[in-house]
């Protein structure tokens, strides 16, 4: 369905020409869905994400969100200023959803990252928010470190790649319709344990795999879902990554090659993109209800040529 976007945002010939139904403007029928875009690459991730909530049949407004207290180093002011709103508590309360991303900061202990005061006070509020909340990777982890005291841990080398995810909880409705086998881009540096999560009764273990650690937690207690790998991810994110590392001089990384890869995933064919897709989908599909709810008001919105 179509995903209503703020005007100028930087990807969206690319979309377009993919299929996807994007328009720029409001809609008061659509489930409000909040992106807090803490990737480096953040029209890169914009892109990826509008994608995933474009195969929803639910419409959905899509509302970049920002820190006051961090400032984009890959990003122009302009843009973010002109395209990007406060995660502010009001801003917040007002979502039927929101998407925290991840960032490149695991080599650092959170209270050690620049925004960490004001991202735990967001967590602290979505805790009684009615916003159903996905971590995406770092994201992941320190929210289950904010609400549970789960500590993340550093890998002899870094987890890149694409793995195969097994599902362990077939009757959750995130992965209704996924195989239980399914192949995943994974991007870490750091890992939780299986223990630690499993420790916490309102932690359900979804998915995960014994080469890539958990995948997916889902925690209704909170309305929070934990997803520590990359399922948004295009065919060419792993290498841009690779190449982002190398750069950086990171003796850590490894290159994603196809002997790394777990047959048959392959990073060219974009292997995990059905199960990304219905992963969306499913998500979306919980707030559902909060949408049945506004169908009643009338949209406005200005539609892109």
């Amino acid at each position: 369905m179509s995903v209503f976007i703020p005007k100028g945002f930087a990807r969206m010939q690319d979309l377009l020409s993919e299929g996807c139904c994007l328009i720029t403007g409001k809609s008061d029928r659509a489930l409000r869905i909040g992106l807090l875009n803490l990737m480096p690459e953040k029209k890169i991730a914009e892109r990826q994400f509008a994608r995933m909530l474009s195969a929803s049949p639910l419409d959905t407004q899509l509302l970049p969100l920002k820190l006051a207290s961090h400032a984009p180093r890959h990003c122009e002011t302009a843009y973010m200023d002109n395209v990007y709103q406060l995660a502010t508590g009001e801003k917040v309360a007002s979502l039927d959803g929101l998407i925290i991303t991840g960032a490149p900061v695991e080599h650092l202990d959170f209270a050690e990252v620049d925004y960490w005061r004001e991202l735990s006070g967001l967590l602290d509020s979505l805790k009684v928010l009615d916003v159903q909340t996905l971590f995406i990777c770092w994201a992941a982890q320190a929210a289950l470190y904010r609400y549970y005291g789960i500590a993340k841990h550093r890998l002899a080398q870094k987890a890149f790649g694409v793995f195969p995810q097994y599902v362990f909880e077939p009757g959750c409705d995130l992965v209704a319709g996924i195989d239980r086998k399914f192949p995943t881009p994974v991007s870490r540096h750091t890992t939780t344990h299986t223990m630690d999560i499993l420790q916490h009764r309102p932690l359900r273990l979804v998915a995960g795999s014994h080469q890539s650690g958990p995948a997916l937690i889902d925690d209704r207690d909170t309305n929070s879902t934990y997803m520590f790998n990359h399922l948004e991810y295009e065919s060419d994110t792993l290498q841009q990554e690779y190449l982002r590392d190398l750069r950086k001089q990171d003796a850590m990384v490894a290159q994603p090659d196809k002997k790394r890869l777990a047959p048959p995933a392959s990073i060219d064919e974009r292997s995990w993109e059905p199960s990304a897709r219905r992963f969306f989908v499913n998500w979306l599909a919980r707030m559902g209800d909060r949408n049945e709810r506004r169908k009643t008001r009338a949209p406005s919105l200005e539609t892109a040529a």
